[in-house]
């Protein structure tokens, strides 16, 4: 089984759904602790020619140590109309701006009856209905939290233990943690599992601009180029490195 571990980023750039669609089960890291200024609470959208825009989620104050699941989310004000408005005003006359528009305005308003207050849980639901929208293969979705609740020792014994979870034969991962060190290949060939590192080749689509600038939020491509288009680059930049001990 190929499997991905990955914290739930809001609005998340191409190469993160080239990971969903690589692999057959996605864990929802929840349980670790919150970066405040992470792709996990904020992403970019484009403005102008050199200008973006950050749109960051609205968060309750809380201790420094606690977990993407216990960060809970501003209700009283609608800080996802503004980030809808934002997204209007930069992208009114991209080509797809009126196919999608009025499906983002729904997915960034928080499912309030269904208890999703919680930021592990409405960015996990918006990634998945970004990535049915765009026509990427969604895997089976688990929640590290209901997994293993207390996740123990260094960044790679965590993972290790969420992979014993399931009959894990691939380990996918962003290329960030493998180039830091976090991750070894010994460490996972010893269990049966082969490490692999994102490769991904970033494309270049038509954006309504001089030039083009990359790691945008997945809502740049979709709304300039449409979804399937977008489905398109995304499995062109597609690449993996199978990583040796």
């Amino acid at each position: 089984m190929k499997i991905a571990i990955t914290q739930p980023n809001y609005l998340p750039w191409l190469g993160y759904f080239d990971l969903l669609d690589s692999v057959d089960h996605w864990v929802v890291l929840d349980n670790v602790q919150l970066a405040r200024r992470s792709f996990t609470v904020r992403n970019r959208i484009r403005i102008s020619n050199e200008k973006t825009s950050w749109l960051t989620v609205s968060l309750y104050k809380a201790p420094r140590s606690t977990h993407i699941t216990d960060s809970r989310l501003v209700m009283e004000e609608p800080w996802w109309e503004d980030h809808a408005r934002k997204i209007e005003a930069a992208y009114r006359s991209a080509p797809h701006f009126d196919a999608h528009i009025q499906k983002l305005q729904e997915m960034l308003a928080p499912v309030t009856d269904d208890g999703e207050d919680n930021l592990a849980a409405y960015n996990a639901r918006q990634v998945v209905a970004l990535a049915e929208l765009i026509g990427v293969d969604v895997p089976e979705v688990s929640f590290a939290s209901a997994l293993v609740p207390e996740l123990e020792g260094d960044a790679q014994d965590k993972i290790l233990s969420l992979c014993e979870c399931f009959s894990t034969t691939e380990y996918y991962n962003f290329s960030g943690g493998v180039n830091a060190g976090l991750y070894h290949a010994e460490a996972f060939q010893e269990r049966g599992i082969t490490l692999f590192k994102h490769a991904f080749a970033h494309p270049v689509y038509p954006q309504p601009h001089d030039d083009f600038l990359s790691h945008l939020s997945v809502v740049d491509a979709l709304l300039c180029v449409g979804a399937s288009k977008t489905r398109s680059l995304i499995r062109e930049g597609s690449g993996w490195q199978r990583m040796e001990a």
